[in-house]
């Protein structure tokens, strides 16, 4: 970057009005945060470690209100060099729970299909989820989610993030309910990398049950909840490593 411009940054800020005599709705912005391990304890981004392994990370989540999610507001922010995939469900479920995946692919389950790639793995997980009408929100895997440029020295090559897609339900959800999010995780790149700084952070609009103050506040932060720790303390993920298939 020594012998190259400088970079430009721009923001794109859209208004849309509503039509006149249209009734506006008072909406409220939201959050569901993943949970912090012992990186997310002492990062000041609160991010948890992704590692390098491919896995299956879950943890349930208690929102704080009661309101209607509006699903085309929903946005999934995540850094893509550790991404496979995306699952929200209604209620408080594990792996194990919510499929008959076992929690490890040790020796005795490498025959099993969800065991030789963490795509298999997802459409278990997503179709669990719609066999028992749980589905919230999914990612969809034929919208590129990073894009890469060529190398020439000049400082804009390289591998960039983008938004991909995510599909979500116009969902009601209650103070307290438990939604449990499923992680999908592999090394996209950077690869050599094992502690590896993640977000998962669904943010979205709703229509709340009851209207708060505008001084309390735009942004509502969910609470997260019910914990699934990893055996080893060192992560808030549950691996489901498929790394040596």
């Amino acid at each position: 970057r020594s012998k190259s411009e400088p970079y430009s940054w721009y923001l794109r800020v859209k208004l849309e009005l509503a039509p006149p005599g249209e009734k506006c709705e008072r909406v409220d912005k939201g959050a569901l945060f993943h949970l912090y391990d012992s990186l997310g304890m002492r990062d000041s981004l609160t991010r948890y470690n992704a590692s390098n392994s491919t896995h299956v990370a879950f943890w349930t989540i208690r929102p704080t209100r009661t309101g209607q999610v509006l699903a085309s507001t929903a946005l999934l922010h995540i850094h893509r060099a550790r991404y496979a995939g995306f699952v929200l469900v209604r209620g408080n479920h594990t792996l194990s729970s919510l499929t008959d995946l076992p929690a490890v692919c040790d020796a005795e389950a490498y025959s099993r299909p969800a065991c030789t790639a963490i795509e298999k793995a997802r459409e278990v997980v997503l179709a669990s989820a719609q066999r028992h009408g749980l589905l919230l929100c999914r990612d969809d895997p034929s919208v590129p989610f990073y894009a890469r440029r060529a190398e020439h020295g000049d400082g804009h090559g390289g591998v960039y993030d983008r938004q991909g897609r995510l599909a979500c339900s116009d969902f009601h959800f209650r103070a307290s309910e438990p939604l449990t999010v499923f992680s999908f995780s592999r090394p996209n790149w950077a690869a050599q990398l094992d502690t590896f700084p993640q977000h998962t952070l669904l943010f979205f609009h709703y229509v709340p049950e009851r209207l708060r103050p505008c001084y309390d506040g735009e942004l509502e932060v969910e609470d997260a909840g019910d914990s699934i720790a990893d055996p080893k303390g060192q992560s808030a993920t549950v691996p489901y490593d498929v790394d040596h298939m």
